[in-house]
């Protein structure tokens, strides 16, 4: 096992999750919804418990982790925090973004994952993939969201519809 090349890999995929981290955290003061925001809280925790075993993984094998957050990413969040506060950002919205940004993430987590997974030992695979498993359950989840406000919006529209006709 290539120890340099794991810890760079580790510090790739840390990497990923500090960005989803930091968008649910730039994003959770744009709604109201207690569902929505129960739900997105519990992604952002598991997103720190994530990062926290990838950052003791990369110090196990006598790495340090980096922080990622560079300053164009900077700017993009304090652009985000000031879009929330001179625009009205619907839950369809917010939804449909993080499922969005979910996807990506599963997109990139996979491949780092699928093309460097020779320098992993196996209880470092299971976690891996845990890791990758809990970004697709968010999905998903969030998919099915958008998917049920969707046919609550398309319902009303139908049923409003019908009356005015």
């Amino acid at each position: 096992m290539n120890t340099v090349k794991s810890i760079s890999v580790l510090n790739q995929l840390l990497s990923i999750q500090q960005e989803r981290f930091e968008n649910y955290e730039a994003n959770i003061i744009e709604t109201k919804d207690y569902d929505l925001l129960k739900s997105v809280s519990e992604f952002k925790n598991q997103c720190q418990i994530d990062k926290l075993e990838l950052i003791e993984e990369i110090i196990q094998l006598g790495g340090l982790p980096i922080d990622e957050t560079t300053s164009t990413k900077k700017l993009f969040y304090i652009w985000l925090d000031l879009k929330t506060l001179f625009t009205k950002t619907n839950k369809e919205d917010l939804i449909q973004t993080w499922e969005y940004n979910e996807y990506l993430s599963i997109k990139h987590f996979r491949s780092i994952l699928e093309s460097n997974i020779q320098y992993f030992n196996f209880k470092q695979v299971q976690m891996l993939k845990n890791q990758l498993d809990t970004i697709e359950k968010n999905h998903d989840n969030l998919k099915s969201l958008g998917d049920l406000l969707l046919k609550q919006h398309i319902g009303y529209q139908e049923k409003h519809q019908s009356v005015t006709l």
